[in-house]
C-alpha cells in the first residue's frame, strides 16, 4: 500500500519559537484528512529548547512522531541529506517541493 511508504520530514534547528505551532497545525491537518502518516523531525543539534518542546508535543499526541537529533551541527543541507538517506533506508519514497 502506498500510504505505508509516506512520511513527513521536518528538518529543524533552533526553532523553539515556532516548532510547537508547526507540529500542532500539521497534526490538525492530518486529523482533518483522517490519516496517521508518520512524522520525522531531524534536529541539527539545536542549542535552544527545540528538542524539549518537540518531546513535550510528542508526549501529548497519539500521532507517530519521531525525533532524531544530530550530535553535532551539520548545516541545513547536510541535515536534509541525512534525513533523506535515513528515510530511504526505511523504505520511504522521497518527494520534495517548495
Amino acid at each position: 500500500m502506498i500510504s505505508d511508504k509516506l512520511a513527513i520530514c521536518i528538518p529543524s534547528y533552533n526553532c523553539s519559537a515556532f516548532i510547537e505551532k508547526t507540529i500542532t497545525l500539521l497534526f490538525s491537518a492530518l486529523k482533518e484528512i483522517n490519516t496517521k502518516i508518520p512524522v520525522f523531525i531531524f534536529d541539527d543539534a539545536s542549542n535552544d529548547k527545540s528538542v524539549d518542546i518537540i518531546k513535550s508535543v510528542k508526549k501529548k499526541n497519539a500521532y507517530d512522531l519521531q525525533i532524531l537529533v544530530s550530535k553535532t551541527n551539520q548545516g541545513e543541507a547536510q541535515n536534509v541529506s541525512s534525513a533523506f538517506q535515513f528515510l530511504e533506508l526505511k523504505g520511504y519514497h522521497i518527494v520534495t517541493g517548495k
